[in-house]
């Protein structure tokens, strides 16, 4: 992508679905439980019952999150809205990205990347939580 051998739209697609089949991996686990832990943190948060620094604590518990995992996720979040405002049409909103902005900004989001990936598998392995 970076050595323009990919098209950004080809780029976008390609991490869309792995996000999706990533997210559709980890939601997987909810089968496994006994109630909808999810939701009921999420109901507990919007009355009020928990603080956001307790709701976030509890949610990465809750799904396992590790704290090198969670700067991962964080960055790939990061990833995915970059991709989200791309706009090849040359009739954009003033926050959407063309390309040379998009390259830019995927160009500086991988080095982050690398960096969180690289503090979740020190071994150079890929993947995370």
């Amino acid at each position: 992508f970076l050595s323009e051998t990919v098209t950004p739209s080809v780029f976008v697609d390609a991490f869309f679905t792995l996000w999706k089949l990533d997210c559709d991996e980890e939601y997987k686990q909810t089968l496994q439980w006994e109630r909808p832990f999810d939701e009921e943190l999420i109901r507990q948060r919007m009355s009020g019952l928990l603080a956001g620094d307790q709701f976030s604590e509890q949610w990465q518990h809750l799904w396992g999150w590790t704290p090198e995992g969670k700067a991962l996720r964080n960055v790939l979040g990061r990833v995915f809205t970059t991709c989200d405002v791309y706009n090849e049409d040359d009739n954009r909103a003033p926050y959407e990205l063309d390309e040379i902005r998009f390259r830019s900004e995927i160009q500086s989001l991988l080095v982050e990347l690398k960096a969180a990936n690289k503090a979740v598998n020190p071994s150079g392995g890929s993947g995370g939580n």
